[in-house]
């Protein structure tokens, strides 16, 4: 399915159940200072709108940008390199083979939720972390 934004910015998909993501989100919104990202829970309607049925189900990161989805190490790259923060030193391991750096990925994916935790609570959005549900009117199917 081929969803376009009115105003094509890039989406962040994010588990709304695991802490190291409800961090990572407040990370991004921090540091996106031009305020270019938007962000929407996978366990949303419109996740299941763009990504598709199995939303619910990944275990990544998806961002969403110029009709393209990025997941696991290749989404946080293309975050990271986005964002203007001293973090961006990161990207340093872009030279690392893609397997590699998925292979860390997903170790730390699998791992997040007893490693970090699972929020009691969902994560309120601040001023700063602008969710996609508030621009649906923006989203329409092509």
């Amino acid at each position: 399915m081929d969803i376009q934004t009115k105003h094509s910015r890039p989406i962040v998909f994010f588990d709304g159940t695991c802490g190291l993501c409800s961090f990572s989100v407040r990370f991004i919104a921090e540091h996106d200072f031009e305020k270019q990202f938007l962000f929407c829970p996978l366990q949303s309607e419109i996740a299941t709108k763009i990504i598709g049925k199995h939303a619910e189900t990944i275990s990544t990161v998806v961002l969403y940008q110029n009709n393209k989805q990025y997941t696991e190490a290749a989404a946080a790259f293309e975050i990271l390199k986005q964002l203007d923060t001293g973090w961006r030193f990161l990207l340093v391991f872009r030279i690392l083979p893609m397997c590699f750096t998925n292979w860390l990925y997903r170790i730390v994916a699998k791992n997040r939720k007893r490693w970090f935790g699972t929020p009691k609570t969902c994560m309120l959005p601040s001023v700063e972390i602008e969710l996609l549900e508030n621009h649906t009117s923006s989203v329409s199917e092509k």
